[in-house]
C-alpha cells in the first residue's frame, strides 16, 4: 500500500527520507529488504543477505522513496510537488519574453547587444547588477557604463575545442542535407526524431552555442531535447563559468529549466532510433555477407563474443610471429631460443607497451589480417560500414612465460572495461566490434585474455541508467562502480574478500545477474584465428603459465 505525502510535502524533506533509507541499508537493517526488492527489480529475486550487501546509490534509494508514495520515478515525484507549488502560488509571475517587454526597456536591452531576457538576466547576475526587470534610469545607465567597461564583449571567448566542422555539420543535419552514408548518425537521427519545427530549430541554436562556447558532452546536450517545453527563454546567449564540463552542464541546465538540479536527461526517441539504425546495418549486411551464421550472430549478441577459425591464413600469421621476433631482437636483443634473454632492465614483468612493437605497427606484412573472411564477419556484426574503417588492429598483446613453475590461478585484479559512453555507442550492435587476432598458439593457461560473457549486456545497461554527470566521472571510478553492482562481479575483481575456489565458482559455475548468465572464459586460438567481441565486454589479464609467449593484437 503507498504512503501519503504530507499535506505540504517538502522535497528537502523528501530527499532526507531517501538519505535516511540509504544509511539504513548500509547498516544492515532487514526490515528494509522486502521495500527494496519490491522496488528496485534487480533485487526482486536475490536473498536478504545479498540485498543489504548490495551497494545501492542514492538515485535508487530516491527510486524507492518515490514507489512508496505511489509515484512511478523521482523525477514523476518531484514535478508533482513543483506542480502542486505553482498551483499554490499563483501570485507569483511569469518572466516576460522579450517580445513582451515595454518598448523602453527592450530597447535598453538591444543597446547593451541582448536578444532575450534570459540572457540579459544571467548577465545582470554576473555583474551582480540584479536580475530584475523594472530597472530605474540609475540603473539603466550604470549597466550601460558596466557594459562600456566591458567593451562591449558581452559574450564569452570561443571555446578551445570549437569544430567549425562539427559545427556546418550541425546546420547540414538540421536541414536535412547529409550525405545518405551519414543517415544513421546520431546528431542527424537527433534532428529526425525532434518533429517540431520550433523545437528543431531550438535544438540547432541550443548545439552550435553549445559547441562554440561550452565543453558540455554532446550526449547530455541531446537529452536536453525532451525538455525543451520546459524551457524559460530560448538559448541565444548562455555564458558559462564553471571551469569543468559538468559544472557548464548544471550550469545551462538550471538555465534552460529552472531547476535546482540536473534531471536524468535520457533522449528515449533518439535511443531508439540508434538502436533501429544499428539494427538496420546489420540487416542489410546480412543479405550480402555470410561468414557467421546465423546462431553466431546471436551467441555474439548474448555472449559478447564468437570466435572465428582461421580468420586469415595461418602462414601469414606465422610469418608475422616472425616478424615480430625481429623486432624484438633489433629493440630489446630478445633471442628467440634463449628464454633468459627475454628481460627488459628494470622490468620484472614485462608490460606490452614496453615492447615498441607499435612503432612498427603499420607495417605491410600485417595487410593479411584484413581478409575478406575477417571483414565479412565484421559487416555482419556492425555493418558494412564498419568492415571499410581503416582497421590498425590494435596494439600488441604479447606476454612471455611467467610463474610457469606454479599451478595457473584465476586472477582478482586488473579487471577493467575499455569502454565509455559516447553518443550512439550505448546500442546492442556496437560501432565495431573488438578483434583478437592470434599470432601464436594460444593454450589454456597460456596468457589468453579473460572475460566475462554475457558481461556486455550488464555494463551497457548500467551506462544508460547513469545520468549525464555521472558518466563525466572519472573511468576507474565509474568501473569500480560497475564491479560493486553485484556480489558476484565484487568477488570476481577483488573488491570483496575471497571464497575461495574461484576456478570452479567463476569459470565452470558462474552465474545469473539480473537474468543474464554470466562465466569467465579464457580467449584461446591458432595462428590466423581471431575472436570478435563487444567493446562493453569485461575483462581481464591471464597468467602465461606455458612455456612460450603468446603473440595477439586487440
Amino acid at each position: 500500500m503507498s504512503a501519503t505525502l504530507p499535506v505540504r510535502p517538502h522535497i528537502e524533506h523528501l530527499k532526507k527520507q531517501a538519505k535516511d533509507l540509504l544509511r539504513d541499508q548500509r547498516a544492515g537493517d532487514r526490515r528494509l529488504c522486502p521495500t527494496l526488492k519490491a522496488c528496485l527489480p534487480r533485487l526482486a529475486q536475490r536473498t536478504d543477505d545479498e540485498v543489504l550487501a548490495t551497494d545501492i546509490t542514492l538515485h535508487d534509494a530516491q527510486h524507492v522513496v518515490a514507489q512508496q508514495y505511489g509515484f512511478s520515478s523521482w523525477t514523476a515525484l518531484r514535478e508533482s510537488l513543483e506542480i502542486a507549488k505553482s498551483a499554490s502560488a499563483p501570485q507569483k509571475q511569469a518572466v516576460p519574453r522579450f517580445d513582451q517587454l515595454d518598448a523602453r526597456m527592450r530597447s535598453h536591452l538591444e543597446g547593451l547587444g541582448f536578444s532575450t531576457v534570459g540572457g540579459y538576466r544571467v548577465w545582470c547576475h554576473r555583474q551582480g547588477l540584479g536580475g530584475h526587470l523594472d530597472k530605474s534610469d540609475a540603473q539603466r545607465v550604470a549597466e550601460r557604463e558596466r557594459a562600456r567597461q566591458l567593451g562591449g564583449k558581452l559574450e564569452p571567448q570561443v571555446s578551445h575545442s570549437y569544430r567549425r566542422g562539427q559545427a556546418e555539420f550541425i546546420e547540414q543535419a538540421s536541414r536535412g542535407a547529409v550525405d545518405p552514408e551519414q543517415a544513421d548518425n546520431w546528431l542527424v537521427l537527433l534532428f529526425a526524431v525532434t518533429t517540431d519545427a520550433g523545437e528543431r530549430q531550438a535544438l540547432r541554436q541550443l548545439l552550435l552555442h553549445v559547441e562554440k562556447f561550452t565543453r558540455i558532452p554532446w550526449d547530455a546536450a541531446a537529452g536536453l531535447v525532451p525538455q525543451y517545453h520546459k524551457w524559460r527563454q530560448p538559448v541565444d546567449r548562455f555564458f558559462p563559468t564553471h571551469s569543468t564540463r559538468s559544472g557548464e552542464l548544471i550550469e545551462l541546465t538550471r538555465h534552460l529549466l529552472g531547476h535546482d538540479d540536473v534531471p536524468a536527461l535520457r533522449n528515449r526517441a533518439l535511443d531508439e532510433a540508434l538502436e533501429a539504425a544499428a539494427n538496420a546495418r546489420v540487416e542489410a549486411a546480412a543479405q550480402k555477407y555470410h561468414v557467421l551464421s546465423a546462431s553466431q550472430v546471436e551467441s555474439f549478441h548474448q555472449q559478447g563474443y564468437v570466435s572465428l577459425p582461421a580468420a586469415f591464413a595461418r602462414q601469414a600469421a606465422l610469418e608475422m610471429q616472425d616478424f615480430m621476433w625481429s623486432e624484438l631482437e633489433r629493440l630489446h636483443g630478445f633471442d628467440r631460443q634463449d628464454a633468459a634473454t627475454w628481460k627488459i632492465p628494470g622490468r620484472q614483468r614485462i608490460l606490452p607497451g614496453d615492447l615498441r612493437l607499435n612503432d612498427s605497427r603499420d607495417h605491410e606484412i600485417y595487410r593479411p589480417v584484413a581478409s575478406p573472411r575477417l571483414l565479412g564477419a565484421i559487416a555482419q556484426l556492425s555493418g558494412e560500414r564498419a568492415a571499410r574503417l581503416k582497421q590498425s588492429w590494435g596494439g600488441f598483446g604479447v606476454t612471455f612465460p611467467e610463474a610457469t613453475d606454479e599451478p595457473w590461478r584465476l586472477r582478482n585484479r586488473d579487471w577493467h572495461l575499455d569502454f565509455t559512453p559516447k553518443p550512439g555507442g550505448l546500442t546492442q550492435v556496437p560501432s565495431a566490434p573488438r578483434v583478437f587476432t592470434f599470432f601464436s598458439s594460444v593454450a589454456p593457461h597460456g596468457g589468453g585474455t579473460l572475460v566475462v560473457e554475457g558481461s556486455h549486456r550488464l555494463a551497457l545497461s548500467f551506462f544508460r541508467g547513469l545520468g549525464p554527470l555521472d558518466r563525466e566521472r572519472r573511468k576507474s571510478a565509474l568501473e569500480d562502480r560497475f564491479a560493486r553492482s553485484h556480489p558476484w562481479l565484487a568477488e570476481l575483481s577483488g573488491k570483496t574478500a575471497d571464497q575461495g575456489q574461484r576456478t570452479r565458482r567463476f569459470m565452470e559455475e558462474g552465474a545469473v545477474i539480473d537474468g543474464v548468465p554470466v562465466r569467465v572464459v579464457e580467449m584461446t586460438g591458432e595462428p590466423g584465428d581471431a575472436v570478435l567481441w563487444h567493446p562493453a565486454l569485461y575483462h581481464g589479464r591471464s597468467f602465461n603459465c606455458s612455456p612460450v609467449p603468446r603473440f595477439m593484437r586487440t
